[in-house]
């Protein structure tokens, strides 16, 4: 990974500082990093919402399959990571205003397509 292509995207819970998540984006690959964890892009403009940014969202996914392991995740160079899923059953949806609990069901059927 080429350190001078890599952006950190921190990832801020707005309710609790000890959740925010620390991602990283390689321009070069298009890939991100969670954790050692690489996920790959597997599909252009695939979730826009206008509440959210001006640009389309694109589905990311796991480079290494395992069970249990990380699932999708929605992510533009505007916005940040929107989602990501834990691989137990938990969403993470990070939103830059209080909760709303449709758009926040509107995401997570998104990525379980």
């Amino acid at each position: 990974m080429n350190k001078a292509i890599v952006q950190q995207i921190i990832t801020k819970n707005l309710f609790d500082n000890n959740k925010n998540m620390d991602f990283k984006f390689d321009e070069k690959s298009q890939w991100i990093y969670f954790s050692g964890i690489a996920f790959k892009l597997v599909k252009k403009k695939y979730f826009f919402d206008s509440k959210l940014s001006e640009s389309k969202f694109d589905l990311y996914e796991t480079v290494d399959k395992f069970d249990d392991g990380m699932g999708p995740a929605l992510f533009n160079k505007d916005y940040g990571v929107l989602n990501i899923d834990n691989g137990w059953g938990k969403f993470f949806i990070y939103l830059k205003t209080d909760i709303d609990s449709i758009l926040a069901k509107k995401i997570i059927l998104k990525v379980s397509q």
